[in-house]
């Protein structure tokens, strides 16, 4: 008469290990995800504001040409402008102008030179140590956009 081994006595534990193998696998992947959908939300949020300090810059050009039309010249165009209400809140926008004239037979010719840059958000030290933003203890989210043009009248 044959006898016959219980295979299965020596094998026990074995799924334990390779449960245990899978989970660590698994929250390994989920931590990845976590941390790349972090990253991907501050990224999406720091173009937002990069868009917006470019639309600051390109106001703060059209609010300098507008004034140089109505017959104003550097110095009345020059200095900081705040943004109100609206997307571009908490704007500031620096605008910079030089002009250069010369006399072409009995027509005066200026060619203002404008440079606009502006900054949206705090660089620096993060005032705030219960704010979560990322890189803890710095500030993040400060952006700047500068845009130059040269325009000319004709006196």
């Amino acid at each position: 008469m044959m006898s016959y081994k219980n295979i299965n006595s020596h094998q026990g534990g074995f799924a334990i290990i390779t449960a245990v193998f899978v989970l660590v696998i698994v929250a390994a992947i989920a931590g990845m995800m976590g941390t790349l959908i972090a990253h991907g939300k501050q990224e999406n949020a720091l173009s937002l504001q990069e868009s917006r300090a470019y639309y600051a810059a390109v106001s703060g050009l059209d609010w300098t040409v507008s004034r140089l039309d109505s017959g104003q010249n550097c110095a009345g165009v020059e200095g900081t402008l705040a943004m109100g209400a609206g997307t571009l809140f908490g704007s500031q926008v620096v605008i910079t102008c030089t002009a250069e004239s010369f006399e072409e037979g009995s027509n005066t010719i200026t060619i203002f030179s404008i440079s606009s840059v502006a900054s949206l958000g705090q660089y620096g030290p993060d005032s705030d140590p219960t704010s979560k933003r990322y890189g803890s203890g710095s500030r993040t989210e400060f952006v700047s956009r500068q845009l130059s043009s040269s325009v000319f009248r004709v006196d």
